[in-house]
């Protein structure tokens, strides 16, 4: 090959590569413009049609005997707006038990605590999910006057935590008939019926009876928002819409909260 071809070849890949990185930044902008498109009509719509998440959920702890609401750990703005709007659905949702995603075998130790016999601190809880917020919120809860039912999976036991989880809050109810209930759990404790690229289990939301619960997504530091927003969760407006905790896990690229869950909750961007 002549020292002429060699440079004929260059020119020709130095054009090629040209093409080919042109091409790629055009379908990133056209990828952000549509997803700022996305972006821009999501919210418009939870703007227009969203209210204050104290009595939004207030209302639907009266329709349903489980509110189950999927947070994400450790994150003191959702704490804070748990702790204010604790009153109102005690007050007037009716609630009087609260399920925490702590396990089982602590129970002792939380009757203690609501006795005032021991500190908040003294539960053992998983430093996935503990918190000096997530105290306040326990606390809240003991002024309230609120039952606290630890639901999660000791370690050591073998099995799903799902399952666990929803066989304690079954059993409480069963014993308990006149309880009104709330859960905290995280998201993928409370997103529903999800389409898993792999095997999946089902989550606490797919094991619980349908007709009794309400599932309530926080969505955060997805959208710059000035107040937190409270709404149903319309099909049509959610498709194609994930929250972080969507985004996060391998499901099947269809996979959207319009159908994941029931309301959803969305909290200020945290900076």
């Amino acid at each position: 090959m002549t020292f002429r071809c060699v440079q004929q070849n260059i020119g020709a890949m130095k054009r090629l590569l040209r093409v080919c990185t042109a091409l790629f930044l055009l379908l990133c902008v056209l990828s952000v413009s549509g997803a700022a498109q996305d972006r821009e009509e999501y919210l418009s719509y939870a703007e227009r049609i969203g209210v204050d998440p104290a009595g939004y959920l207030a209302e639907k702890a009266l329709q349903k005997r489980l509110v189950l609401i999927g947070s994400r750990h450790r994150n003191p703005t959702i704490h804070h707006l748990m702790i204010r709007f604790l009153p109102d659905i005690v007050a007037k949702g009716g609630i009087n038990t609260v399920f925490v995603e702590i396990p089982s075998d602590q129970q002792e130790t939380i009757d203690h605590f609501l006795k005032g016999s021991a500190p908040v601190d003294e539960i053992s809880i998983s430093e996935v999910i503990a918190s000096s917020t997530y105290h306040e919120v326990l606390l809240k809860v003991r002024e309230l006057g609120l039952a606290i039912i630890a639901i999660d999976k000791p370690q050591g036991i073998p099995g799903s935590r799902d399952a666990w989880m929803a066989r304690h809050i079954e059993d409480y109810f069963q014993t308990h008939p006149a309880s009104r209930a709330m859960a905290v759990a995280g998201a993928m404790h409370v997103l529903k019926g999800i389409q898993w690229t792999c095997l999946g289990e089902p989550s606490l939301a797919d094991l619980l009876d349908k007709d009794d619960i309400f599932t309530v997504i926080i969505m955060h530091d997805a959208i710059d928002v000035s107040h937190p927003m409270a709404l149903d969760i319309n099909p049509a407006a959610f498709k194609d819409v994930k929250d972080p905790s969507l985004k996060a896990i391998k499901t099947h690229s269809q996979v959207s909260l319009a159908t994941a869950a029931d309301g959803i909750i969305i909290v200020p961007l945290i900076r």
